[in-house]
């Protein structure tokens, strides 16, 4: 799987952010062009700056309002308590990005002989050498939610009958290093095992 997602996409829009009476408001809209005024909600009213000659809202965000908002896809976010929207964000868009590539897959290679198993190898190539230090992760943080999601999308596609320790008896994630981002990519394997062995 070529170029697998690191990140996933919250909104194709951020909303304006807007400043309030009890904000630290620039200096620059400390004069008579700027004022507050309040504004009818669905739930009531708040203040916000406005612009007194365009009637236009003063946005803090400039920068980013407008803009897609992305998060990276990080198994330490999830340990410490992922926003339950962001989670699921992360759960569709992975399942997207699984499903074509699942749904070719071979359905022997996921059904074990009897008396076996199966276990998964999840075999990242990434290109360390590219990046910063501070933007690698250790393997599991890297590995756990595409191999959780991986499994979950092997059985929404009908391939196997749950993921169970019945059928899973084992997955197991790695690290390759790789020169480059144009070769990064993510190579998963099937093994069948007996109940005392491993891959």
């Amino acid at each position: 799987m070529m170029d697998y997602p690191e990140r996933i996409k919250l909104s194709d829009k951020r909303r304006g952010k807007y400043w309030h009476p009890n904000d630290a408001i620039p200096k620059k809209y400390q004069n008579s062009t700027f004022a507050f005024a309040k504004v009818k909600l669905t739930n009531g009213y708040e203040e916000r700056l406005i612009n007194t000659y365009t009637r236009e809202y003063v946005i803090r965000n400039t920068r980013t309002a407008g803009t897609p908002s992305f998060q990276k896809i990080n198994g330490q976010a999830i340990w410490v308590g992922m926003n339950e929207y962001v989670r699921v964000k992360l759960r569709n868009q992975l399942h997207e990005y699984y499903e074509p590539q699942i749904t070719q897959l071979n359905p022997a290679v996921l059904q074990p002989p009897k008396d076996h198993y199966l276990h998964i190898e999840y075999i990242f190539y990434f290109p360390f050498s590219s990046r910063e230090p501070n933007g690698w992760q250790d393997y599991f943080n890297h590995a756990m939610p595409y191999m959780k999601t991986f499994e979950d999308t092997l059985v929404k596609c009908g391939k196997l009958i749950n993921d169970s320790p019945m059928v899973i008896r084992g997955g197991y994630a790695r690290y390759v290093g790789i020169p480059t981002d144009t070769d990064r990519r993510l190579v998963v394997q099937f093994y069948h095992c007996r109940n005392n062995e491993s891959i």
